[in-house]
C-alpha cells in the first residue's frame, strides 16, 4: 500500500503531454488501483524488434521529448529511476513515459537500501545504491538512445556472475555506436560520452534545465512530424 500511495503522489504531481497521467488514485477500496489514461501505441521494445533502429533524426527527436518530460520531472524534485524502452510509449508516433512506480524525490536514498531498477538502463550510482538524482535519468536516456540507434542495448547484462558480468556499466561507457551500427553518423557519438562510469559526468552533456531553451524544444518538437522507425 505504501508502494501504491507513493506512486499515486508522484503521478499526480506531473502534468505533462511525455507523461502518462493518472486519472484517479482509489485507495480506499477493498482491493487499492490507480487508474491511469490508455497510452496506445508501441513501446520503443516493440519498435525496435518490429523495424529495428531508428532513423538518427528521430533519435534525436525522441530524446529532445524525453529529457523535456525528465525535466518536468525534475522540475518537481523527482527522479523516474526506470527510463527504459519498455517505458516508452509512442501515442501517435511521439514519446511518453509509463510507470513511475520507481520515481522517488531527487536526493532520497533507495526504500531499504536495497538496489532497485532495470540493470541494462541504470547508472552507475544507482547500481552503488546512491540518493536519487537527475544524473541517473540522464545515463538512462543516454542508454536508451544508444539502443534506439544501433538496435542494440548498450550493456549486455547477466543474470549471474562476476560483477563486471551483471553491471558492466561501472566499468565504463559501451562500445562506440558505430560499432555497432556503421550507419550511425559521427554526430550521435555523443550517446558514447553520455554514458560515462561516473552518471554525475552526464549533466554536462545536456542543456541546463533552467534555462528556457528546454521549453523551446518541447513546443518545436511536439509540432514536428511523429517519430518513425526506419523503413526495413
Amino acid at each position: 500500500m505504501a508502494a501504491l500511495a507513493q506512486e499515486a503522489q508522484v503521478a499526480g504531481s506531473t502534468a505533462h503531454p511525455g507523461i502518462r497521467r493518472l486519472l484517479e488514485a482509489r485507495l480506499d477500496q477493498p482491493l487499492p488501483h490507480l487508474v491511469f489514461e490508455y497510452v496506445e501505441g508501441p513501446t520503443l521494445d516493440d519498435a525496435l524488434a518490429d523495424e529495428g533502429p531508428f532513423h538518427p533524426i528521430d533519435v534525436l527527436l525522441a530524446g529532445m521529448q524525453l529529457a523535456a518530460a525528465l525535466g518536468h520531472l525534475r522540475g518537481r524534485g523527482l527522479a523516474h529511476l526506470d527510463v527504459k524502452p519498455g517505458n516508452v510509449v509512442l501515442r501517435d508516433g511521439r514519446p511518453v513515459l509509463i510507470d513511475l512506480g520507481l520515481a522517488r524525490p531527487l536526493g532520497e536514498p533507495p526504500a531499504g537500501g536495497h538496489r532497485r531498477g532495470s540493470p541494462p538502463w541504470m547508472a552507475p550510482e544507482q547500481v552503488r545504491r546512491r540518493p536519487a538524482s537527475q544524473a541517473m535519468d540522464l545515463f538512462a536516456l543516454g542508454a536508451v538512445l544508444y539502443e534506439l540507434a544501433t538496435g542494440t542495448p548498450a550493456f549486455e547484462v547477466a543474470d549471474q556472475g562476476p560483477p563486471e558480468r551483471r553491471w558492466p556499466q561501472l566499468a565504463g561507457p559501451p562500445p562506440a555506436p558505430s560499432s555497432r551500427n556503421p550507419e550511425v553518423p559521427a554526430a550521435l557519438a555523443l550517446l558514447e560520452a553520455a554514458l560515462p562510469a561516473d552518471a554525475a559526468e552526464a549533466d554536462r552533456l545536456w542543456p541546463s534545465w533552467a534555462t528556457p531553451r528546454l521549453g523551446a524544444w518541447q513546443a518545436s518538437t511536439m509540432a514536428r512530424p511523429p517519430l518513425a522507425p526506419r523503413p526495413a
